[in-house]
């Protein structure tokens, strides 16, 4: 038989990739996944951008004027100690009611309990109570925390609930006071002193409203969603392979497991790159009606590569979780978990502002990194500049630390990392069927485990451990014929063994096979065979010995011993989706045919195993008998030198079986062949040698004749009767000649003989006596066939009695022979309801405790989340405390523009103080000119732009002082500028001693809601919430999508299992393990609302989503992965009737589509719980004032 060259690495590759397209085209679902993921929803989105409300550019033009909110003094002032001085410098704030608390905590609770909902009341708490003026007016200023950004330093869109709730008024009030008092007590002012003036440096305009944050917020759960499938998809593909032999079955044929990895690689990067490329078309087409594009100020190419990078780590962690899966069992419920997963750093430990390192550390994670992208890229877009590929390794605005450059970065190191952990785990977990290698083999390179061996003899030497050499049973010789003289050994077996655990599934094997040989292994259930060939194979590594496959020794050149075989396994290793002339061109190909050779291999097969008619048929379409035999023609194909075939025959009918054998004695040509069967007629048509082995042991070894002689095989003589034919005197005239005898089987008139082969030379009196006799004995005929091979078999075959496992498959005689009654109640042995139900919950309970590590992690999601919570809270009455100093801005690498039109030369003493005042973090940069007109030019050009977006504030040396406040994204500009301008005030009057220190310490009243709308935080927090109900119903879809494709279902309802209790049945154990899951949920979320109206919601959102996922399953047969795209879709839902939801007044349809959308239970879910979370709001007030109508629009809803 001709060996052909093997194709190189690059020819590999290709066939790979072509066989991964090849199959696309058999996975519907992937494929319509596919088209919905990168087509139509994108074009969905593009088509957003025609409601009226995004067609044009929304833009905040710039900030509220401070100056006009100096003035604001709240009617209510509330001030502690209680003291003379302080009573009458805080009278001195016109216009305000004031009352006066001995201490801090008093003033904390009259704060706290405050009754009147609309009106403003502001806390002054002094350092102590002085009985003269003092030199540092130390004070903090308490006012109500309205919303959750209020404990952050910056804000997009900016905060100004420090100046509509008298902050600035009362801070200025009392610096004013204070610096009025310390003149007239020192003397040193001016009759009119000139107090500072405060103006604003320009702010950017934002291009973004309520409306594009919701575009956002859908463009990032869409691009997670489609994180989602292709990693559940790629997972999933990959894994299959690796369970059903056909990454072990590559190995045999040379290509390795980096081939292998980049095929899937490059398959799957190229569907992205399309779908990338579809994608940023859909985002930056403007449409006709429109002004803008989805995002319109980002360069598309910045689009496309962004997107490349986010699916190039999407492959690599699918690669990262197929490495660490041998299964595909749950498989979609662990990788969405595992994804979502890869949300919790950001969670739980981002903010605005945060440092670099943990933005970086952050950024390692899949979906952490890819929303501080997001992040990033949407802010450019907010500002109107965009992300460009000059502004890539620069942030947008102080609150971000890290740019998008570096978070591309850091999430392309951390997929290479994903791929380092791949590769590794697959040497050491290649799954059941590959060979380990031991976790420490990167080690092993610089120092071999041979090296050790000397050590490892010293270790056992000094501490006594004799480890004796194992008994080694060898077979008796008479047992084993000798081998046939004039053949090539192909295969040389010599002293295999492998050991799982403490059993010896195979012991010291040791036997030839030879080229133009069939060899046929024989054996019972258990007995090694399949172990035996699994190690030729190197599919799994034996425990000692080794073999010789035509020269190459599987211990220590497997790759080359692995070429020569051609296998054809147990079960059927097959490429679902690939065709049947597909397969056998593809393995013609990797075994080195080229060109016209391989289409006559095609052919030949496909003549041979009458294939013809179906060579375009995907192999999952096939019958079982037609995939066995297209198994034998992949294993057969190409030439191969060693053919290993185990139970070729199984499932084939009688003609398609002697086309196997056929088939097989042709391929025994130049090519040895091992072949295990438990078909006899089998071996006895196709054998030249067998060998049979029980036990793991080689029992023996030969020719069929020669093992007929080993063994007092028999002939079976057959005679047929007529009637009144006396079986006794036939019986009696057979003994005459072999001696004593007993009917073997007597079915209807055939009555059987087992004649010793030993008596062979009597049988022709004993043939004559019953020709000549056979009237007399009423016999019409008589034959002779042969029983040696079963009788061989069963004489060297049989397992031993004590390494029998005692089981269903062994009966007790005496069980069976004292059976009292004969007549058994039929009517007892029907099944009954009450038996129904109790065998279906004792069904679900054990397929719930065999997933039970799957339960417990969803139970400990809300419980851990809340855990953390609870330890990173903090007392709401005691909320942080921000110094009115540009020193809290120090590390976000901000500056200060000093402006000093009248310097020359030496730097003025009030640059000094300001310099000292900001510290040694902030950059004070001082100029000439005047800063109006400094603002204006540096404003045209995009350097000072970026320079004014990082300066929280300015100050012009000026008569009057003039501060100017710095853009909105700075919340705390307006009282840090204030502070900073009066304290440059007091050292140029006073001196350095005269100071004032300003602090605010906001308070939580008990009667507010701090989420009166659903901010973003809440938003994302309800999601979560769908999002754990969704997975806990992909949990629970799981036993009935395994029970309908294993046929179980159709099994228990032939059985008598009434649908409707299986149905219900399940609908009450799930509904039991939901109310455990729904439990756990009530401790994150008791905070939100009453927890009775959260448990009666969550309840019925179980019930209504069981039964959904059980209409899915029924009605529209999904599968597991198309349950969880269903589920998340519906969380899609949300944010775009959040879009549309003002156009269903004006349009019917868009109307009815929201009305089906509440259909499903997530959707109507998500709402019911943000009416629970604004429960205490609504029936707080049932009308609510305000000079915004829209804010009391939205508010009254």
């Amino acid at each position: 038989m001709a060996v052909h060259k093997a194709p190189n690495c690059l020819i590999q590759l290709l066939l790979l990739v072509w066989k991964n397209f090849s199959m696309l085209l058999g996975r519907k679902c992937y494929m319509m996944g596919l088209i919905i993921f990168f087509a139509i929803i994108p074009l969905i989105l593009m088509s957003l951008r025609l409601i009226p409300l995004l067609r044009r550019k929304p833009q905040i033009r710039g900030p509220i004027p401070t100056f006009g909110l100096h003035g604001r003094i709240p009617s209510n002032i509330y001030f502690s100690p209680q003291a003379p001085l302080l009573e009458a410098l805080v009278k001195e704030i016109n216009g305000s009611k004031i009352t006066a608390f001995q201490n801090s905590r008093k003033l904390q609770e009259a704060l706290v309990d405050f009754p009147d909902e609309n009106d403003v009341v502001i806390g002054i708490d002094f350092a102590e109570g002085w009985t003269e003026w003092p030199d540092q007016l130390s004070f903090v200023l308490r006012v109500p925390k309205l919303s959750a950004s209020d404990d952050d330093m910056f804000g997009l869109f900016g905060s100004y609930s420090y100046y509509e709730n008298g902050f600035l008024a009362v801070q200025q009030a009392l610096s004013k006071a204070h610096i009025n008092h310390k003149c007239k007590q020192l003397n040193k002012c001016p009759k009119e002193i000139k107090f500072p003036e405060f103006r604003d440096l320009p702010s950017p305009p934002i291009f973004a409203t309520v409306y594009t944050n919701y575009l956002q917020t859908i463009g990032q759960f869409f691009i997670e969603m489609i994180a989602c499938f292709v990693v559940v998809s790629l997972t999933k593909y990959i894994v299959q392979e690796k369970e059903l032999q056909l990454k072990e079955t590559l190995h045999l044929l040379g290509v390795g497991s980096g081939l292998q990895w980049l095929a899937w690689y490059v398959q799957s990067f190229i569907i992205l790159l399309i779908g990338s490329a579809v994608l940023t078309l859909c985002w930056k087409v403007v449409l006709p009606n429109s002004e803008i594009s989805f995002l319109p100020f980002t360069h598309w190419s910045l689009v496309l590569f962004v997107l490349l990078v986010l699916g190039h780590c999407w492959i690599c962690f699918s690669f990262l979780m197929s490495s660490l899966l041998s299964t595909t069992s749950l498989l979609p419920l662990i990788t969405v978990l595992s994804v979502i997963a890869t949300q919790f750093p950001y969670s739980f430990l981002h903010s605005v502002g945060c440092p670099l390192g943990l933005n970086a550390f952050i950024s390692l994670f899949l979906l952490s990194g890819y929303t501080l992208l997001v992040d990033g890229v949407c802010n450019w877009d907010f500002y109107g500049v965009g992300l460009q590929w000059d502004n890539l390794f620069e942030i947008a605005w102080p609150g971000d630390t890290i740019s998008v450059g570096h978070i591309l970065l850091i999430m392309l190191l951390a997929s290479f990392v994903s791929l380092l952990i791949c590769l590794y785990m697959e040497q050491i977990r290649p799954g059941t069927y590959g060979v380990p290698r031991p976790w420490h083999f990167p080690c092993s390179c610089c120092c071999p485990t041979e090296n050790l061996l000397p050590y490892k003899r010293l270790f056992y030497r000094c501490l006594g451990i004799n480890r004796a050499a194992p008994d080694v049973e060898r077979s008796e010789v008479e047992l084993i014929e000798a081998d046939p003289e004039g053949k090539t050994v192909g295969v040389q077996i010599i002293g295999l063994s492998k050991t799982f655990g403490k059993m010896e599934a195979v012991r010291h094997i040791s036997f030839d096979m030879f080229e133009d040989q069939i060899t046929v292994l024989m054996g019972h259930n258990g007995a090694g065979k399949t172990t035996l060939i699994s190690m030729l194979a190197g599919f799994i590594p034996p425990t000692s010995g080794t073999a010789l496959v035509n020269g190459y020794d599987i211990q220590r050149e497997p790759r080359q011993a692995r070429r020569c075989i051609g296998l054809c396994p147990q079960q059927n290793v097959l490429f679902k989706h690939l065709s049947s002339a597909s397969h056998i061109w593809f393995f013609s190909r990797l075994r080195g045919l080229r060109g016209a050779e391989v289409k006559a291999e095609v052919d030949k097969y496909l003549e041979q195993l009458n294939l013809k008619g179906k060579k375009k048929a995907a192999a999952r379409n096939l019958s079982g008998g037609t995939q066995r035999r297209l198994s034998v023609a992949c294993a057969l194909c190409g030439g191969v030198k060693v053919l290993i075939c185990d139970e070729p025959s199984t499932g084939l009918d009688p003609g398609a079986r002697r086309e196997l054998w056929k088939l097989i004695l042709e391929a025994k040509k130049g090519c040895t062949v091992l072949l295990t069967t438990h078909q006899l007629d089998d071996g006895e048509v196709l054998s030249d040698r067998m060998v049979i082995i029980s036990d793991g042991q080689v029992r023996c070894i030969g020719s069929l004749p020669f093992l007929k002689k080993q063994v007092d095989a028999s002939c079976l003589l057959t005679c047929e009767t007529r009637k009144r034919c006396d079986v006794d005197k036939l019986t009696s005239l057979i003994s005459l000649h072999v001696g004593s005898i007993i009917p073997f089987s007597i079915m209807g008139r055939d009555v059987c003989y087992k004649l010793p082969l030993s008596k062979s030379i009597s049988f022709s009196r004993m043939f004559r006596d019953l020709e000549h006799q056979k009237n007399d004995l009423k016999v019409r005929g008589f034959g002779m066939s042969s029983v040696g091979l079963e009788e061989i078999f069963m004489s060297f075959g049989e397992e031993e009695r004590d390494s029998r496992n005692s089981g269903g498959a062994e009966k007790n005689d005496e069980a069976d022979d004292d059976v009292e009654n004969e007549d058994y109640d039929q009517e007892e042995s029907e099944p009954n309801c009450g038996s129904q139900w109790r065998a279906m919950m004792i069904k679900k309970y054990l397929s719930f405790f065999e997933n039970k590590v799957y339960f417990v992690l969803l139970l400990l999601i809300p419980i851990v989340y809340y855990l953390s919570t609870l330890i990173s809270a903090t007392d709401p009455q005691n909320l942080p405390r921000v110094s009115m100093n540009v020193q809290e801005y120090g590390s976000y690498g901000v500056s200060i523009l000093v402006s000093d039109p009248e310097r020359s030369g030496e730097m003025s003493p009030a640059y000094y103080t300001i310099a000292r005042l900001a510290g040694t973090n902030v950059v004070v940069k001082t100029i000439d000119e005047p800063m109006e007109e400094y603002v204006k030019n540096a404003w045209a050009t995009p350097e000072g732009k970026h320079e004014i977006m990082f300066m929280p504030m300015a100050v012009e040396l000026a008569s009057p002082l003039v501060g100017w406040v710095g853009p909105r994204h700075f919340l705390y500009a307006a009282p840090m500028t204030l502070n900073l301008v009066y304290n440059v005030m007091a050292h140029e009057l006073l001196g350095p001693e005269i100071r004032l220190k300003v602090t605010s310490a906001p308070y939580q009243k008990r009667s507010t809601v701090l989420n009166l709308f659903i901010d973003d935080r809440t938003l994302r927090f309800q999601t979560y919430v769908m999002c754990y109900v969704g997975l806990a119903m992909i949990l629970f879809s799981h036993l009935i999508i395994q029970e309908r494709d294993s046929h179980m279902k159709m099994q228990q309802e032939v059985s008598g299992l009434s649908m409707v209790t299986y149905w219900l049945s399940h609908l009450v154990f799930d509904m039991l393990v939901y109310s455990i899951l729904a439990l756990a949920l009530l401790l994150p979320l008791y905070n939100y609302a009453p927890w009775y109206n959260l448990l009666t919601l969550l309840l019925f959102l179980g019930l209504t989503s069981l039964i959904f996922v059980y209409f899915l399953t029924l009605v529209l047969s999904a599968t597991l992965l198309a349950v969880t795209l269903v589920l998340l879709s519906g969380i899609l839902a949300f944010y775009l009737i959040q879009l549309v939801g003002e156009q269903a007044l004006i349009y019917n349809v868009i109307y009815i589509v929201i009305c089906i959308a509440y259909l499903t239970p997530l959707v109507a879910g998500y709402y019911c719980l943000a009416k629970c979370f604004q429960f205490s709001t609504l029936c707080a007030d049932s009308n609510f004032e305000s000079e915004d109508p829209d804010l009391a629009f939205l508010k009254n809803i």
